[in-house]
């Protein structure tokens, strides 16, 4: 079974539906856990070298996993960053092409009527039948805001 993750304001919410965790479309799952896990900063990033370069747990320096999107969190919302904002996203997501799960990916990053980041991210199906299943159901839209910008995930 899969497990349906939804981010929202307060974090990362698990739903039970009749009794068990609802199961989801794993697609959305793991493009939301591929945007907000933190992936490890590059020596380049960091300000200083005593400053934490985060990372997830289980990552090895040959297998990075998340994204670097927490690294915008203090940033100001320039032409640059939103240009960061999207090569992260991307980044995050690029490993759906390497498996052929997905065709194509898209980001944009814009800013939003209240001046916050908001992040577009568009996935277009890859047509091998390997991942048929996995794309049942993801037809949908998923849209997601709180106090740091907001996220609208497309699956087409």
């Amino acid at each position: 079974m899969d497990l349906w993750i939804e981010a929202g304001a307060e974090g990362v919410d698990l739903e039970v539906q009749a009794g068990d965790l609802r199961p989801s479309e794993a697609l959305v799952s793991a493009a939301l856990a591929s945007l907000f896990t933190d992936r490890r900063a590059e020596e380049s990033d960091l300000e200083n070298p005593d400053q934490d370069p985060r990372g997830y747990w289980a990552e090895s320096p040959s297998d990075r996993w998340g994204s670097r999107l927490w690294l915008l969190e203090r940033s100001k919302l320039s032409t640059d960053t939103l240009k960061l904002a999207e090569d992260y996203a991307l980044e995050a997501l690029a490993w759906m092409k390497v498996a052929g799960v997905a065709s194509n990916i898209r980001a944009t990053a814009t800013r939003d009527a209240s001046g916050l980041l908001a992040l577009e991210i568009r996935i277009t199906r890859d047509t091998r039948p390997r991942w048929e299943s996995a794309w049942k159901g993801t037809d949908a839209e998923i849209n997601s805001t709180d106090a740091r910008g907001s996220l609208r995930l497309l699956f087409d």
